[in-house]
């Protein structure tokens, strides 16, 4: 198991509704994606709990292109201390060792309770308008670049290894 993407960063920042951020990172080596992890907290300047999904778009010339997979909602909730929050995909999603993927998240409505981490200006980052009700859209759409660095990684898993070997008659396999 490992990660990718970016673990950083204690600037926060309030997400409107109806509005999407991506981060560019790349994956060091095959695997599947099996989650998403943003730090948030729900101490922005709104009022009430707001819902969020997070979502992984492929890259195409350093820009956010066709979307690959969106996780269910999660609901941060007003006043909700700084914290890790998991966004897990119903299936996993295969990615290639030095391919470039784009992880975000949507938000939905109850603008700017959410405060998203971020170290600033260090990353390769976009965002756009995009209507939560109907998911993300596909492709990204319009978009700003940006230099966030949100705090944002992906949770990959990497196939086993599996050996075998005849001594005999006796086929032994093993797996790593």
């Amino acid at each position: 198991m490992g990660t990718f993407g970016s673990a950083v960063g204690t600037s926060v920042s309030a997400r409107s509704a109806n509005t999407k951020a991506v981060l560019r990172a790349q994956a060091p080596e095959s695997g599947t994606i099996v989650k998403l992890t943003a730090k948030l907290d729900g101490m922005g300047p709104g009022a009430g709990s707001q819902i969020v999904r997070a979502m992984v778009y492929a890259d195409s010339g350093a820009d956010p292109n066709a979307l690959w997979a969106a996780t269910a909602e999660v609901t941060v909730t007003d006043g909700q201390a700084a914290g890790e929050v998991d966004f897990l995909f119903a299936s996993g999603i295969p990615i290639i060792a030095g391919t470039y993927y784009h992880l975000g998240l949507i938000m939905g409505a109850n603008t700017n309770t959410i405060q998203w981490y971020n170290n600033g200006g260090t990353g390769l980052s976009h965002y756009g308008n995009d209507t939560y009700s109907d998911g993300p859209s596909d492709p990204f759409g319009a978009l700003t670049e940006s230099g966030t660095n949100w705090w944002i990684y992906a949770t990959y898993i990497t196939p086993p290894t599996i050996a075998a070997s005849q001594v005999g008659n006796d086929i032994q396999v093993s797996w790593s």
